[in-house]
Parts: structure tokens; sequence; C-alpha cells
């Protein structure tokens, strides 16, 4: 991740009652998680490697 969007996704509080992060590499996907167990939300925050899976899940809410 661009250290600009670390420093915008641990400083902003998306009002949302859900979100989903989508990535493309297993590296990213390693990196995402270590992310978010350190910057917790209000809300449920997933990561997927599948746009569609994603938005599924998101419907749920």
């Amino acid at each position: 991740m661009e250290v600009e969007a670390r420093e915008y996704g641990a400083a902003s509080e998306v009002p949302a009652i859900a979100e989903a992060m989508v990535i493309q590499t297993l590296a990213h996907r390693i990196l995402a998680r270590f992310y978010t167990s350190f910057n917790k939300k209000s809300h449920p925050l997933k990561v997927f490697m599948n746009r569609d899976k994603a938005l599924e899940w998101l419907a749920g809410f």
C-alpha cells in the first residue's frame, strides 16, 4: 500500500455499515490483513481477492 493510502485509511472514519477491500495479489492480502489488524474500524471490514464476492458480502448488510 502507498503511504498516502495507509494514512488516509487510518485517519478517516468512513460512514459505512461495512467495508470491503479488494486486492489482487497474495502479498497485498498479507499486507491488508496485517494493516487491518492494527487499524480497527467501527464497522466490519473484510479483504477479498474477488470483486464479485466482495459485493456479495456487502449486499448482506
